[in-house]
């Protein structure tokens, strides 16, 4: 253990039961982060300081928590050195590196661990990231910030206290007596994966979700229990297992229908045998627990060599663990393990959300994306050039309009297409298509008789009607209403075009109406909100 204690050590640390803030330091000296960034989400096993000075007995801000830190202990569970800091004290910049939002005693339902105190919340850690997305935001601006997050990795570890501190606790909550173990854990995923989508609807593009471990072996479970003669409580590895059976179909689910973000479900039970690594102890904590208890009595004396030690206390595994839980999450090629895919990998795998980034620059149309819309009808810009007041201002150097202002104009359409495509194949669950408002059929022909002049009275150097002028006699005439906008009539030609024009140069790829006609794609969204209403806001 000592060999792998020493490689782990460079490693920015994920502290997801645990985790590696994943980093280029595992293959190589001083190499940058894989990640920019890293948000954890979770539990007392990811907790490093946020329930510190909250009223609950869910903190280990004492001795000997902390043993391995140079300054004691800091509310942290886990005892790396480097950890992402806790919400309740990140601070400036560093929250651009990330954020740890855990809580210990949390759970995903809001009424988990109650009984043991104050704790945040799932819901109100996701509350948290909102505000911390804000900052982000004010200090990059918002298509840096959208840029920043969509790089960043999202460890969720939580579920738990769901069990531990709610569903085998029928004396003090009602849930083991509403579901059976299977629909408890089918109503968990409903709730889980709402939350998720959140997360994803605020620019997070990759995630990393963390299984509910084997909650039945930890000492309090067996002390409280009792095992029937088994190693461990079978009941609650059982109902633990049943929640990890749902939440991998689920991970399959959201990377087939966000094409644009990667997800990864990662196993913490651990594939090699306790004995087999060197650990000699693996039913007893570390340290000394009260009478009734599952966390270290304050002040007391740890065991000798924590190395041998599965479990720390009576809830939590110990460091070493933690550290064999890091490695095979990081780089194990076993799927029973990371499925479908490890850390390292889903880091190296193809960022595919490059479209947020353009759209971002292009007027940040993300936001509606990411707000729920899936059908977007996409104009472009106009005939600028031949507006009486483009006219009337910049001359026309003998042409029938200001060219310069329809070159431009044209450039951005050139753009905005093939930007059309990209979204088309990138988000596979929404339908984008070109509107060409200058492809409309030559004005004479379609009997416009004055296509450089307003139907109303202009005042001098303006473009809006003077108030309470006459305007032309037969509207039907006129392209222009005033000296910028186009008139009904004319704009009729253009609806109707846009509707059902087969044309690719006025609708591409398709028209408005066989857009509206196409079969919806994004069942995927109802399928989540159907399990929990997972809509969510966005930066």
């Amino acid at each position: 253990m000592a060999n792998l204690a020493s490689k782990l050590q460079p490693w920015w640390l994920l502290l997801v039961i645990p985790f590696l803030f994943v980093s280029n330091t595992y293959h190589c000296v001083n190499a940058e982060p894989q990640v920019p960034c890293y948000f954890i989400f979770g539990d007392s096993l990811s907790d490093n300081g946020n329930n510190n000075n909250l009223a609950t007995e869910a903190k280990v801000n004492y001795w000997p928590y902390g043993i391995d830190f140079p300054k004691g202990p800091t509310g942290q569970l886990l005892g790396f050195q480097e950890f992402i800091p806790p919400f309740a004290t990140s601070r400036g910049q560093e929250i651009l590196k990330g954020v740890n939002y855990a809580s210990g005693s949390a759970g995903i339902l809001n009424e988990s661990g109650q009984h043991l105190g104050v704790r945040i919340s799932m819901d109100m850690q996701l509350s948290n990231h909102q505000s911390v997305i804000s900052t982000i935001v004010e200090m990059l601006g918002k298509c840096a910030a959208s840029k920043l997050l969509g790089k960043c990795m999202y460890a969720v570890q939580i579920g738990s206290n769901d069990y531990i501190n709610n569903y085998f606790k029928p004396e003090m909550y009602n849930s083991s007596h509403l579901f059976t173990p299977e629909q408890y854990a089918t109503y968990l995923i409903e709730q889980y994966s709402r939350k998720i989508k959140t997360l994803y609807n605020n620019g997070a593009r990759m995630f990393a979700l963390f299984g509910i471990g084997a909650i039945g072996c930890t000492p309090n479970a067996m002390a409280v229990h009792g095992t029937s003669g088994s190693a461990c409580v079978e009941k609650m590895n059982t109902a633990a297992q049943l929640f990890n059976e749902r939440l991998v179909p689920l991970v399959d689910e959201l990377n087939s229908n966000f094409t644009d973000a990667k997800f990864t479900y990662l196993n913490p039970t651990g594939a090699s045998a306790a004995n087999s690594l060197g650990f000699t102890v693996a039913n007893a904590s570390c340290c000394e627990i009260g009478s009734g208890g599952d966390l270290c009595i304050p002040g007391s004396e740890p065991c000798g060599d924590r190395s041998q030690y599965v479990f720390w206390d009576a809830v939590h595994t110990s460091d070493a663990w933690n550290e064999v839980i890091a490695v095979e999450a990081y780089d194990s090629e076993s799927k029973a393990i990371a499925y479908p895919f490890n850390v390292q990998k889903m880091a190296q795998l193809p960022n595919n959300n490059d479209a947020d980034g353009d759209i971002c620059e292009m007027g940040e149309n993300s936001t509606l994306y990411n707000n729920g819309a899936r059908m977007f009808a996409l104009f472009g810009l106009g005939a600028i050039g031949c507006t009486p007041n483009a006219i009337a201002v910049h001359g026309t150097n003998g042409s029938a309009c200001v060219e310069k202002m329809n070159t431009a104009a044209q450039l951005f359409n050139e753009r905005l297409v093939p930007l059309v495509d990209e979204l088309n194949s990138n988000f596979t669950d929404a339908k984008f298509t070109y509107l060409n408002p200058t492809g409309a059929s030559a004005a004479n022909s379609l009997g416009f008789t004055v296509a450089n002049a307003s139907c109303c009275e202009i005042g001098s150097g303006g473009d809006l009607c003077i108030p309470g002028s006459e305007p032309c006699g037969d509207r039907s005439q006129y392209v222009f209403w005033d000296a910028v906008h186009t008139s009904d009539a004319w704009n009729e030609v253009i609806a109707v075009e846009a509707y059902d024009s087969e044309s690719k140069a006025i609708a591409y790829p398709f028209n408005v109406q066989k857009m509206a006609q196409l079969p919806n794609n994004n069942d995927a969204d109802g399928d989540i909100c159907e399990m929990g209403e997972n809509s969510g806001v966005t930066v």
